[in-house]
């Protein structure tokens, strides 16, 4: 009987086993250890073995001994531990299972030889993976004196961000972390493609390995780049709890969640640079960072005729914008229009629609005085000039779809953002063939992630040969994840020249420049600075009116932060924790002061 139930025992084991390893693969990474498919399977066979081994033991131990099932337990564990060492009697074991105890001897004896068998075979597999680890290590020791990158993932965002690290930097050390050898076709493509680099990766997780082995004259760069934001949170933490103090040391987390951005700012960082990565913004900063003037130029040319013409300061010439999703990329765009398009001789009108019939609601709840009656769509000299109406409830892929864009006249700039290529690249079609038909020929912006597929879309035309889509795809991994866009940002340097505008007391700027990289309320409102004075240059705004048209472009950008009016212009008032502002008022209400703080931080040189 004992024989019979082992016998179960062992395959509900060995199958139960199977299952979690199998489905511990398919999961990805794991982070805990003790569920690395290649542990489970080796717990399983462990158990097995010592169940199989149990009944041999048993039936040779005395029976009129009450401690014969103890020793057999005991003899079966010590037999298991000499299965995996090689060094297991597979012979007493096999002799000894009792034919005419079991109907099935046969199938029991094989199974155990296989158990015999991939005991040692699953640990040479831990002995090799931990051979890969130290190889790993010892060549971060040889690139002591070099600069080291270091990913917590190896995927598609990392390796293309360390691939061009690795191409400006030749002698860069790039290693990855967290990285299982796997059969998933991902893994398998990704894998030879970060060897090809020169580059290393690590089984363990990045806050596991010591990295401090290493010069600290040369510099360690951390990039949490995980999809999962919980972890990439809990990642940053423990970096710097372990290297705040190093030296020499930066880390780059990319993260939109509030979560992460809040503790990065609170946390003691000790001499690391940390910098949080909000990819939503960082694609539609570099966007109309980059593109922005075209705006102005087809507004121009679809309701002037020419998109030289030189407006005077007291025209309104009208930016007819349309957002399509009111997703993460949409929102992030819709309040970025409403401030950049802030411009003498323009007026913004935006039009965004969303499936959520909340949309409209969930904005206003988010930037409550942006979606005012007392400011959007109400023109007051000194004020920012707007309207945006949010069309809820409304689906694409209908006929009121259509019918509200033929609704609005001349549109001059489309930006879709459904979230997948597929979507995207199909609404952005649809609404190339609705604006023919209507006859206006706007800016149609759309995000494609992958890089193959916009470069096969580029410049395509319909079936004629000639007639082009001329749509704009942004978004690309390859554009997006590279060096000069996540690091080392032209961007990013004129917007710390914009913060340190703000500051008249140079003994005070080292302090303000410290500040612009620890706060992203200062790092966000100078970024968004920079920006405008570019298309401020381009437009040729007159000095005079330059101070005006900053604050009325600071105005519209603070309600897009979810800012309110203090209800006093006494300074006192102000309260960031409630995010209420003393200076939200029309430009003739300012002191003087603030006047000319706004002179100094509008000028580009």
């Amino acid at each position: 009987m004992i024989w019979n139930i082992c016998l179960i025992l062992i395959f509900v084991i060995l199958a139960a086993s199977a299952v979690l390893a199998v489905f511990a693969a398919k999961c990805g990474k794991t982070k805990n250890r003790i569920s690395a498919p290649l542990n489970i399977l080796a717990v399983g066979v462990f158990l097995a073995i010592i169940i199989g081994s149990f009944p041999v033991y048993y039936q040779n131990t005395a029976h009129n001994d009450y401690s014969n099932g103890i020793k057999a337990f005991m003899f079966s564990i010590h037999d298991t531990l000499q299965a995996f060492t090689l060094n297991s009697d597979v012979d007493f074991i096999r002799d000894n299972i009792i034919k005419d105890s079991t109907a099935y001897a046969e199938l029991y004896s094989l199974i155990m030889s296989v158990l015999f068998i991939l005991a040692p075979l699953i640990v040479a597999g831990v002995v090799i993976s931990f051979a890969k680890n130290v190889s790993a290590y010892i060549k971060f020791l040889s690139n002591y004196f070099k600069e080291v990158y270091v990913f917590s993932e190896l995927n598609e965002r990392s390796l293309v961000l360390g691939s061009d690290i690795k191409k400006n930097h030749k002698k860069a050390f790039i290693i990855y972390t967290d990285v299982f050898d796997s059969s998933a076709e991902e893994m398998h493509e990704l894998l030879p493609r970060a060897r090809e680099t020169g580059s290393v990766y690590f089984k363990k997780d990045i806050t596991e390995i010591k990295f401090k082995h290493h010069s600290k004259k040369h510099e360690i760069v951390f990039f949490i780049i995980g999809k999962n934001a919980a972890e990439n949170t809990k990642q940053s933490i423990k970096l710097i709890e372990i290297y705040k103090n190093f030296g020499n040391t930066g880390l780059y987390v990319f993260s939109d969640s509030i979560e992460t951005s809040l503790i990065l700012t609170g946390i003691d960082k000790g001499s690391m640079k940390v910098r949080r990565v909000d990819e939503v913004q960082l694609l539609i900063n570099k966007n109309m960072y980059e593109n922005g003037d075209k705006i102005f130029e087809r507004a121009l040319k679809n309701h002037m005729g020419n998109e030289k013409y030189i407006p005077a300061p007291d025209e309104r010439i009208p930016i007819n914008a349309v957002i399509v999703g009111m997703g993460k990329h949409g929102t992030e765009m819709l309040k970025m229009l409403a401030w950049y398009c802030q411009m003498d001789g323009f007026r913004i009108c935006i039009d965004a629609f969303e499936k959520d019939e909340l949309a409209r609601e969930k904005f206003r709840a988010s930037c409550p005085e942006l979606m005012s009656e007392k400011y959007n769509g109400v023109y007051v000299k000194g004020e920012s000039e707007y309207l945006i109406n949010i069309n809820s409830g409304i689906d694409v892929n209908t006929s009121s779809f259509t019918e509200k864009i033929k609704e609005i006249k001349n549109i001059d700039f489309i930006f879709i953002s459904l979230g997948t290529d597929s979507q995207n690249i199909r609404t952005a079609v649809a609404l190339r063939t609705i604006c023919e038909q209507i006859k206006t020929k706007p800016i149609i912006c759309t995000i494609v992630f992958d890089t193959d597929t916009k470069i096969a879309l580029t410049d395509i035309t319909i079936h004629d040969g000639v007639s082009k889509y001329d749509i704009d795809y942004i978004g690309d991994l390859k554009s997006l994840y590279v060096e000069d866009v996540i690091m080392n940002s032209k961007l990013e340097k004129e917007g710390l020249e914009c913060h340190l505008k703000y500051c008249n007391d140079k003994d005070k700027l080292p302090e303000e420049a410290e500040k612009f990289w620890k706060y992203e309320y200062y790092y966000r409102s100078s970024i968004a600075t920079a920006i405008h004075n570019k298309i401020k240059e381009i437009r040729k705004i007159p000095d005079e009116n330059l101070s005006q048209l900053e604050h009325r472009r600071w105005n519209v950008y603070m309600r897009s932060e979810g800012y309110i009016f203090s209800g006093s212009k006494d300074k006192s008032s102000r309260n960031d924790l409630g995010k209420m502002h003393h200076d939200l008022v029309d430009y003739d209400s300012l002191p003087d002061s603030e006047k000319k703080k706004d002179e100094r931080v509008s000028r580009i040189k």
